[in-house]
């Protein structure tokens, strides 16, 4: 339910009442005016049905211009692994983040780590805007080729196998992991010792301030 606040200004002349209301909406609900000068809040509906048009707060952040995203292909050898870095801003934007990554043939494991020891952090990779009427840059990096002397503490792991699923790719709400604020995450993916394979990799995340 929407909720908002209303501010009441009467003055008395004579018989005559001359209301004013001050409405305080959010930014996606626009007041609009009807006969006889009162004040009511509309949402966007379904001409059709009538029913209320609404979007998920993700996609919110992508009409915003706050929701990033990079997506590419990589060959990794028989036994081989891949690797990269996701560096947090020490900042209360917290990246709000899920990923994709499936094996085209073969298998692979998917590994998530916090706060590894970076010996080298690697190439910085072009992570887009997609709502592409913004051109600005996350404060949250991706890098490619990264290299630790140390893991750190493994959050996620997984495998997944030839072409047949994917890790990450679910709703948001299974998937969805706020990063730490300051914080480097490493994602590393590791050939099953089979064969040479072609991976697709993809990231997602939004920019969302924390208001707590």
């Amino acid at each position: 339910m929407m909720k908002f606040d209303v501010t009441g200004l009467f003055i008395f002349f004579g018989c005559v009442i001359i209301a004013l209301a001050i409405v305080m909406t959010s930014s996606s609900v626009q007041p609009s005016y009807v006969a006889g000068g009162s004040l009511e809040l509309t949402e966007p509906t379904d001409d059709t049905t009538g029913a209320l048009l609404t979007v998920d707060y993700a996609h919110h952040e992508v009409h915003s211009g706050s929701h990033y995203f990079y997506k590419d292909y990589y060959t990794i050898a028989k036994n081989g692994v891949k690797q990269f870095a996701i560096v947090t801003p020490n900042t209360t934007k917290w990246a709000h983040f899920t990923y994709d990554i499936d094996a085209v043939s073969s298998s692979v494991t998917i590994q998530i780590f916090e706060a590894p020891t970076v010996n080298t952090i690697g190439t910085s990779e072009p992570v887009r805007n997609r709502n592409r009427n913004y051109n600005d840059t996350p404060t949250t990096l991706l890098y490619e080729d990264t290299t630790v002397t140390a893991d750190g503490i493994e959050i996620k792991a997984t495998t997944v196998g030839a072409g047949k699923n994917s890790e990450g790719g679910a709703s948001r709400d299974d998937q969805e992991i706020v990063l730490k604020q300051g914080t480097t995450y490493l994602i590393r993916i590791t050939e099953g010792n089979i064969a040479s394979t072609m991976i697709n990799f993809k990231v997602d995340w939004y920019e969302h301030t924390n208001k707590i």
